[in-house]
Formats: C-alpha cells, structure tokens, sequence
C-alpha cells in the first residue's frame, strides 16, 4: 500500500472526515511542483538595513537566493510633514543591492512603514492611512520614486513589497480609504506607468470580511482581489499560533510547546498544512505565485521552535512556496544565530553562533536553492 494510502486510510479509521477532505485539497497536485513557476522558489531571509557587507557575504555562503530588506528602522519616506523621500535611506538600499549583485542575492524591497501608519513594524486597522485617502498619495508617490529609480535594475530586484502587513478595517470596504483592493490596484498601476516591469508582491490583509468574521492573514487571502497585471506575487505572513511564535515577547507567557494543545487547539505538522488551505486553493485557483514574506518563532521557544521552523518549511517547500525567515542580524529574539533562551538578553551581550540548531537547520534548506527543480532533501520535526 503506497503512503499516502496508508495516510488517508489512517484518517478514515479517526473518522476525521473534514481533514481528510483538507488533506486531499492540499496535496492534489505533485510536491515542489508550483502552478505558477515563473516566479521563484526563493528560499530567504528577512534583514535590515543596518546589515553590512559582511552579513551580505553570510548569506550568499549559506545558499539564500533572495533577501527582503525590511525598512521599518529606516523609512525610505519620512513619516512627519513633509512627508519627503528620505535621500539617505535610499542609499543604504543602493549599498545592499550592490552588495547583492556581488554575491548574487535577489532582493524584495519592502518599505515596511509609511506615512499614515503608527507603529514601524506592522499596520493597524485604526491607522489614518486606512481613515484618509490623502495618504494613499504618500504611498503612490513613494512608489512612483522606487519605480524610476529601479526599473532598469533587472533581476537583481525580485520583487516590490506594496505594504507590509496592511489592515482592511469595517469589514473591508468597497471604494473608500480601507479598501486595501483598490489602494493595491492604484499602486499597480502607478508602477507600471513608470515602465517598470518587476514582479509585484501583493500581501493579504488582516481584518474582517462582509459578515463581520475576523481573519486572520492567511483566512483574508479569500478577500484579496488581484489587480489585472501578470507579475503578481500574493504574499502571507506565518505566525499562527501567536502564543507559541511569539512567547516571551512583550510579557507573553514561556513554555508553550510544538506540537502541543495551544490556545485550545492542538498544533502539529498536519494542523499547520491545514491552516494553509486557504492560500492553497486561492494559488490554484488564480495560478498566482505564493511568498511566505515572513515567519518565524521566538527563540525562547527553544528545541519547540526549531520543530516547528521545521515543519512550516517542509510545508512550503512541498508547495513549490518561496519564503523568507524572520530574520537575521537585526533581533536576538529571531537571529538564528544567537542561541539564548530567555528574556533580557541584551544582543551586544549575547554571543553569536552559526552553529546553533536553528542556523543548521536553516541551512539544510536554504542549500536546497541549489536543487530547487530536484527532490528536495528536507527535515522533519521528528529528526530535531
């Protein structure tokens, strides 16, 4: 009997009826196979712009294809009146990208925060971006700068990140200041009309839909409507379930464990390919490439952490998804490099490893970029 037999026969038996179906829907079609394979896969890595030459030249020795600068420490537009281009910011991104090209590393170039935006590292849903259209001009003038400025890059750039985790609230609203399809569409369209042609990233958007449902990032991709353009890339953030990923951050509590019974549901490899479905189907459906932007686990997490890096990345890599870990050299709470498992550990005096369990594990697959169109060799969390 072959194994995936065995599998749905095993479910059967459990008489879990809906996960079958789920199960099914998923792996319909041949692992590290994409539908839409023009686009990737990319296996990265999330940095700052405080990154150096040096952490650039990491990188390229593990294997990583791609980076995403995230510019939530140094906004590439100046969040107070006048609202202007930040001139110094840009050219840090000019260093990283020659940097890049030397160690031949693609780049996502995500803004990460803007102006009409509180906080630096995510949107909220009472921001005024969402409350005003007048700071969607902001956004549009920002991205018709990146266009001129980059469009002649070529490959280098893999892609433009339109919004960092940006919020839908009331529902999603048709045609006003929170509706994140249009603001999406008009920055399209405002960068191809600079004749700029690289790939696009197009996040889902955390919020309510019509019937006043709560979504989370990977439930809202049912409400993401594409503009009409043929170089989009739907983009998803994993941090699901937030009690484990982000244990010890912000007062959160310690010791919760992968796999496990989390928030009053039990978390595993099949539980965490399950709440994929939905990015699945809408893959399938639209024949559009998938990015996981960003995921991660607290390193307070411990050896639980490092399995459920695991089994999200085996996942990924089944579905022929680029993605990109959060992050290197910019947290000690995320830096696979850095192998402290407790709160108040200041980074300057946490000593640095590229032998910690969750850097070897990284590198296990982010080598698989040199096989990418060959049967990837992966870990599981029964191996950690």
């Amino acid at each position: 009997m072959q194994p995936r037999q065995i599998f749905v026969k095993s479910l059967h038996r459990r008489g879990l009826l809906i996960e079958l179906i789920l199960i099914q829907i998923l792996f319909i079609t041949a692992p590290i196979c994409a539908l839409a394979s023009s686009w990737g896969p990319y296996r990265g890595v999330n940095v700052e712009p405080s990154i150096d030459e040096r952490g650039i030249a990491a990188i390229g020795k593990m294997h990583v294809n791609l980076i995403r600068i995230s510019f939530d420490s140094a906004p590439l537009m100046h969040k107070t009146a006048p609202y202007s281009i930040n001139e110094a910011n840009f050219a840090k991104l000019d260093r990283i990208l020659s940097w890049c090209k030397k160690y031949h590393i693609r780049v996502v170039i995500d803004p990460h925060t803007t102006p009409g935006t509180r906080l630096r590292t995510t949107t909220l849903p009472g921001d005024p971006l969402w409350q005003d259209q007048h700071w969607h001009y902001d956004l549009v003038k920002l991205w018709r700068f990146i266009a001129k400025r980059y469009k002649s890059a070529g490959p280098l750039i893999a892609g433009y990140d339109l919004l960092n985790e940006p919020s839908a609230p009331n529902g999603y609203p048709r045609g006003g200041p929170g509706d994140w399809n249009l603001l999406a569409k008009t920055l399209v369209k405002t960068i191809r009309s600079e004749g700029d042609n690289h790939w696009i990233i197009v996040e889902t958007a955390v919020g309510k839909d019509r019937s006043g449902r709560v979504l989370d990032r990977l439930q809202a991709v049912s409400e993401l409507v594409l503009p009409n353009d043929a170089k989009l890339v739907v983009s998803v953030h994993m941090y699901v379930p937030l009690q484990f990923t982000h244990q010890g951050i912000e007062g959160r509590k310690l010791g919760v464990k992968y796999p496990g019974e989390i928030g009053g549901s039990y978390f595993d490899n099949k539980k965490l390919a399950l709440l994929m479905a939905p990015v699945r189907a809408f893959e399938k459906k639209h024949d559009v490439p998938i990015f996981v932007g960003e995921f991660g686990a607290s390193i307070y997490g411990g050896r639980s952490a490092d399995r459920y890096l695991a089994d999200l990345m085996s996942i990924f890599n089944n579905f022929g998804w680029s993605w990109a870990y959060h992050n290197y050299r910019a947290s000690h709470v995320w830096d696979p490099e850095y192998p402290i498992l407790r709160p108040g550990c200041a980074q300057h005096r946490c000593m640095g490893s590229d032998a910690t369990v969750r850097m070897i594990l990284l590198k296990k697959y982010w080598k698989g970029n040199e096989f990418h169109s060959a049967k990837e060799e992966t870990l599981t969390s029964e191996q950690l």
